[in-house]
């Protein structure tokens, strides 16, 4: 009885006082970082199909005539997905410093926010996350932005045929 009894005391014993240590990678309560993982995820993706379809093309551009018309264009394609390729491999490269920096960004704030006993992550910082993705993939052109406002421009500029003249 006084056995069962010093075992039941140890493990709660344990139980508090493990409760109150540090998350060791608290980078994966951060949507943050889950998406840019995810994003990465999507770009390998990305990067796959588009080496697969160079790889068919090669093969196909392979059995085309040196000089025909057909062959330049499958010449053109490769050269054009083999620069899509280059693009993607750098996007990659950043998205995974990205990655490295956010997760050592989340840990510096965690341990800040574990320290003062206060919520982590904070909620609004996904949201401004997504407010910032949004507003860099926004046209930056204002045709595209408001193209009732080209319409009105447009009628403003016609000449009207009852203005008097000044000569």
């Amino acid at each position: 009885m006084k056995t069962s009894n010093f075992f039941i005391f140890s493990f709660f014993l344990i139980f508090i006082s493990g409760c109150d240590k540090p998350n060791e990678a608290p980078e994966f309560l951060d949507k943050v970082y889950l998406e840019l993982v995810r994003e990465l995820s999507e770009t390998v993706k990305i990067k796959d199909n588009k080496l697969k379809e160079l790889a068919t093309i090669t093969k196909t551009a392979e059995s085309l005539k040196p000089r025909s018309r057909e062959s330049r264009v499958a010449r053109e394609t490769i050269l054009r997905i083999k620069k899509e390729v280059d693009k993607i491999e750098q996007d990659i490269l950043y998205k995974r410093l990205r990655i490295r920096s956010r997760a050592e960004q989340d840990r510096r704030e965690y341990m800040s926010a574990w320290k003062a006993k206060s919520v982590w992550p904070r909620p609004e910082s996904f949201n401004n996350y997504i407010l910032q993705r949004k507003l860099a993939s926004a046209p930056r052109t204002w045709s595209r932005v408001a193209p009732e406002r080209k319409k009105e421009n447009k009628i403003k500029k016609a000449p009207s045929s009852a203005a008097p003249t000044n000569r």
